[in-house]
């Protein structure tokens, strides 16, 4: 293969951005072969952004079997993802999809069946998996460098969003727009970094609180206590409506402890593991040594891009995906829990009871605002 033809569908802010970053050179052997525009609008601006040559389509199935792509990018509302995905692999094309994946989860395992046997390649927009802070993360966890995990504690205020944004479209934080608020928007990312680095948690007690910063329907400030697969605690907080936020994460185990904040890690590794040490010690004051090492790494501004080449490189290549298709179910299945817990005052267990979650959602969605 040559180029590798890249369709848009979603010609919206996050659409254009992903769409330039291909016109820009950003992606190796990768060119914009088509964009779909519902609206003389959207042509417009399509037009405006990357000249008249590029190909415009009306709708996604005139695209879909033109033949002029090879693979397409998904950049349309939360709802309409698994239908267009589904779509686009009848059409035998690659996908990479923005996130979140889906709303419903019987509607994501409905497109994660389609995607494994049409046999083609299935990424999704979680560019947080190609910073170089959280693969670190990843790796040191992965080699289990502070021991057996006894802790989690995640606060992720940094996502500040204004009013101006919230009334920039009429969908945005509402229920029928977009399926709830900083869950599925904003936090989904954090909620994928949460199940990568973790796994999935037994339970679930979350607290969402509607409209606390903002005039929104929707949530926009939350913390959830986690119970993990090994019995270990968690915490998270998600909000957009906080001035001078931060990102800091505390993960403990019983050898050692990872501090994230801002682009800085900090790693401290006991000279044993405390169950070790307190099988032997017997001074009623001493406490395992421990060494303390600085982490400093760069940001990667272009880590959508990245994502981007590393779905076209896998398609021409068979090279392992970045962020696989298929595991946008997991930050779809932690969000839902920590809605139905919130809306019932209750701590979820998991598998939880995910069509009492899509009734009280689709309720929530003929509420008009």
């Amino acid at each position: 293969m040559g180029q590798f033809r890249v369709g848009l569908t979603g010609a919206g802010f996050i659409g254009f951005q992903h769409a330039q970053s291909i016109i820009d050179g950003k992606v190796p052997n990768a060119v914009l072969a088509g964009v779909v525009a519902r609206s003389e609008n959207t042509k417009k601006n399509v037009i405006e952004k990357f000249g008249s040559n590029i190909k415009i389509f009306n709708s996604d199935n005139e695209m879909f079997a033109s033949q002029l792509i090879d693979g397409v990018i998904i950049a349309t509302p939360h709802f309409a993802h698994p239908e267009q995905g589904m779509n686009a692999f009848k059409h035998n094309l690659h996908v990479l999809m923005e996130k979140p994946v889906g709303v419903f989860p019987d509607n994501v395992r409905e497109l994660n069946q389609v995607a494994k046997n049409a046999n083609k390649k299935f990424a999704l927009m979680f560019n947080l998996r190609a910073k170089p802070l959280f693969r670190k993360i990843k790796k040191l966890l992965d080699e289990n460098a502070i021991g057996q995990l006894r802790r989690v504690h995640w606060n992720i205020t940094e996502m500040y969003r204004s009013q101006a944004y919230y009334d920039s479209n009429e969908w945005r934080a509402t229920w029928h727009g977009e399926g709830g608020g900083v869950l599925i928007n904003q936090g989904s990312h954090y909620l994928d970094l949460f199940q990568w680095f973790f796994g999935n948690p037994k339970s679930i007690k979350a607290e969402c609180h509607i409209g606390r910063y903002r005039n929104i329907e929707v949530e926009d400030d939350v913390t959830a206590y986690f119970t993990l697969a090994n019995g270990a605690d968690g915490v998270i907080h998600l909000s957009t409506g906080e001035v001078c936020g931060l990102n800091r994460l505390e993960v403990v185990g019983d050898s050692g402890k990872i501090v994230q904040e801002g682009l800085e890690i900090t790693l401290f590794k006991s000279e044993c593991s405390g169950t070790e040490f307190n099988k032997k010690n017997t001074d009623v004051w001493a406490m395992p040594s421990f060494t303390k090492e600085t982490i400093k790494l760069e940001d990667n501004a272009n880590s959508h891009a990245d994502i981007i080449s590393n779905w076209v490189q896998s398609c021409i290549n068979g090279s392992e995906i970045t962020v696989p298709g298929i595991e946008g179910l997991e930050s779809v299945l932690l969000a839902n829990a920590m809605y139905l817990s919130s809306w019932n005052n209750t701590t979820i267990n998991f598998p939880f009871a995910e069509d009492e979650f899509c009734k009280i959602l689709k309720s929530k969605m003929k509420v008009v605002k």
